[in-house]
């Protein structure tokens, strides 16, 4: 019995002290909250894709308190909990960022709890981003005072702490092409054709070309690779490359039509790694058409002598019809 009125004398003076020393405003509370956030790097990719992949961080958050007579008090608001709110800092332009959920209730503890709260930091980029930059948003925490009867005593100091999360912006590859597809020579003819790229992606792009089982005695020759600037950096993104193509020289007439499949192979210029599998094949038809003067000539007068054969043949079979049909009716 004794011992249990030393303890009751105990906390009417321990209570007595907080409340001396809130009501003085000496300190904003007898306990001070504190707050540790931490989240595992290793979870975060090594790039974000933009306009395609929402990434999603577990944070952890702790929450306990320190001051005098913290055990005692931390007994008197057993199982009570404090809110602690959730908040972005620091987003970075052309990314959609969130946290959930925004407000958590840790139970009042004396030491670091071996359970902590875990909130999830979800993370989306933009192609409008440049790639492979290294991006930084803060998650902020801030959690309540607690205050006792009345609203006059302070329990608990307000606190609040901050964490930093670094990302890294994916490649983003968009290549445009624009050519003529059809084109019309001559025998030992050569044509230039002129392929304008447009680079849309967030990067400096590394396109690579090769023809695709080129036409026997064709002579084609492209550029094997061409780099593009991108417009996340404010650089020029367009470019022109010719491919150039001969005809066969053959001796006669010749009306021939091909067709030229060109590869292209576009990843990020200094990051083979990202963006290898984008593939596109281009196709340009081809009417190889014509012949020397004599050749022609040549043509012209066996075209001409077959039309002449077949018009007499016509003839006479019109008049011999022609004949029976008279000596049925005389």
């Amino acid at each position: 019995m004794i011992g249990f009125i030393k303890l009751v004398g105990w906390i009417v003076v321990i209570l007595f002290l907080i409340f001396i020393l809130s009501w003085s405003g000496s300190v904003g509370g007898a306990l001070q909250g504190q707050l540790s956030l931490s989240y595992d790097a290793s979870a975060m990719p090594d790039t974000i894709r933009p306009d395609s992949e929402v990434i999603k961080i577990p944070v952890t958050l702790s929450y306990f308190v320190s001051g005098f007579g913290v055990k005692l008090l931390v007994q008197l608001l057993k199982s009570k909990t404090v809110p602690v709110s959730l908040s972005l800092d620091n987003i970075p332009v052309n990314t959609t960022i969130s946290v959930t959920p925004q407000v958590v209730y840790p139970v009042i503890r004396e030491t670091k709890p071996t359970s902590p709260e875990t909130v999830f930091v979800s993370i989306a980029t933009s192609k409008d981003m440049p790639a492979f930059q290294t991006m930084h948003v803060a998650v902020v925490a801030k959690a309540s005072m607690d205050k006792g009867p009345f609203g006059r005593v302070t329990y608990i100091q307000n606190t609040s702490n901050r964490i930093a999360i670094a990302f890294k912006v994916g490649y983003y590859g968009n290549q445009q092409y624009d050519y003529t597809p059809f084109h019309e020579l001559k025998p030992g003819e050569t044509v230039q054709i002129p392929i304008k790229i447009s680079g849309f992606g967030n990067a400096r792009t590394q396109s690579r070309f090769e023809v695709l089982d080129p036409p026997e005695n064709w002579t084609i020759s492209i550029p094997s690779e061409v780099f593009i600037g991108t417009a996340a950096l404010g650089e020029e993104h367009t470019t022109v490359v010719n491919m150039t193509v001969r005809a066969p020289k053959v001796e006669g007439y010749m009306n021939e039509l091909q067709s030229i499949h060109v590869r292209v192979v576009s990843m990020a210029a200094g990051h083979p790694e990202a963006g290898f599998d984008n593939s596109t094949v281009l196709q340009v038809t081809l009417r190889c058409r014509g012949g020397n003067s004599s050749d022609i000539l040549d043509d012209n007068l066996h075209i001409s002598l077959k039309l002449g054969i077949g018009i007499v043949v016509g003839v006479l079979l019109l008049m011999v019809v022609m004949l029976v049909i008279r000596r049925r009716f005389v």
